[in-house]
């Protein structure tokens, strides 16, 4: 079963979410590892979605100077 692509607030949430987790001292060192596994997707949608949105405003920019 596919997962919806969270938002970009979503995705940090969820980061933030990981974060705390990873942080507690009594966390499995194969669920630390499935932790790590899941932000680095997370972090790679976020840098895709900064990419779009970037290209998008810069578009719009060149837009108006037309």
């Amino acid at each position: 079963m596919s997962e919806k692509k969270l938002n970009f607030e979503e995705t940090l949430s969820k980061l933030d979410s990981i974060i705390s987790e990873m942080g507690n001292p009594d966390i499995t060192l194969s669920d630390s590892v499935t932790k790590y596994k899941e932000a680095l997707t997370l972090i790679s949608q976020s840098k895709e979605t900064i990419e779009n949105l970037k290209k998008e405003v810069e578009s719009l920019g060149s837009y108006d100077s037309n």
